[in-house]
């Protein structure tokens, strides 16, 4: 059964087309918003089958009255067999921290120094791949999906060094300091303006550190966020 996804991260993709076809009843649809610069109701719907079964990613964060949580609001009423997960950064996104540090030797960052809840994105993609009958008796809900721990930053500083062989120098900056740094480097000013927000909600100290709505979902236990490029994190 061939799943149809709409997003950007092509990672993710790979990873829950993979998984699918060893499934048989899953749903047949994923709306990703996870990376989304813009937030264009037509661009998440044309194309698709507003009956399906379908599953909704989004962003873990405090602030849901936001331009995001409107999209996300009319997603679900428009599909009528969704729902959506907002979920914490996948670890599919550490690779991109771990190369911009070992090509500048810094990481620098708008998250809070008290660091991250990555989450294992296999699990995110079991969690995808439910029964299409469990979907339709939550149709309309949304649930947080997080890993088991939070990784502060100077713990992905240290896994960094350990992986790259080589000093890191951790920067973690306001918003406004990340956002001029940025534009410096010539950067486009909304992919800053949503880089800059999603580190900053994600790592938000008002979170919970963790939920365990992910076990429940996918009847097992979340794994560790692969956090190192070759060995998980004991």
């Amino acid at each position: 059964m061939i799943i149809k996804y709409l997003g950007i991260r092509e990672p993710f993709k790979k990873i829950l087309e993979k998984m699918a076809a060893s499934v048989e009843d899953h749903p047949t649809q994923i709306i990703d918003l996870g990376g989304a610069v813009r937030y264009d109701l037509e661009y998440f719907i044309n194309g698709m089958d507003l009956q399906a079964e379908t599953i909704i990613l989004s962003n873990r964060r405090i602030e849901l009255n936001d331009l995001l949580g409107s999209l996300e609001g009319e997603l679900l009423q428009r599909y009528n067999q969704s729902i959506l997960y907002r979920t914490s950064p996948l670890d599919i996104n550490i690779e991109l921290y771990r190369g911009w540090a070992g090509a500048t030797g810094k990481l620098l960052t708008a998250f809070s120094p008290k660091g991250v809840n990555w989450i294992n994105s296999k699990d995110v993609a079991k969690a995808c791949l439910i029964s299409k009958e469990d979907i339709r008796s939550r149709a309309g809900k949304a649930f947080e999906l997080t890993g088991p721990k939070t990784i502060s930053m100077e713990e992905l500083k240290n896994i960094f060094e350990s992986d790259l062989e080589m000093t890191i120098d951790m920067q973690c900056k306001s918003k406004k300091e990340i956002t001029d740094i940025l534009m410096q480097n010539k950067m486009p000013f909304d992919v800053i303006e949503w880089l800059v927000d999603f580190q900053e909600q994600s790592s938000d100290i008002r979170l919970a550190p963790a939920t365990t709505i992910l076990e429940k979902i996918i009847g097992q236990k979340p794994q560790v966020a692969q956090l190192f490029k070759n060995k998980e994190l004991a």
